[in-house]
């Protein structure tokens, strides 16, 4: 499989092919105890929503591979989600 391939994760436990964002929220509701006794259910739960907003790194990074199959694509968009107004 080429590593640009965009496929969602198999699930650890099942082997289930499911989104990282998937498998992120059902960590976040089996250690939703700790984390409300800790007080970082909040900071998770942000978290969870930009994930399903905008998924994750690595997908964000595979999904221009993927469609220009050039490496040059990968780099252009991580300079624009770290300088969105450009470097100067």
């Amino acid at each position: 499989m080429p590593f640009w391939d965009v496929r969602p994760n198999p699930h650890t436990l099942t082997g289930h092919v499911l989104p990282s964002s998937a498998q992120a929220q059902r960590l976040a509701d089996h250690i939703r105890p700790a984390l409300r006794t800790y007080g970082d259910e909040d900071d998770v739960t942000a978290f969870l929503h930009r994930l399903r907003q905008h998924g994750s790194a690595a997908e964000r990074q595979r999904a221009p591979m993927a469609h220009e199959r050039h490496l040059n694509a990968v780099v252009d968009g991580l300079v624009r989600e770290t300088c969105p107004d450009g470097c100067g």
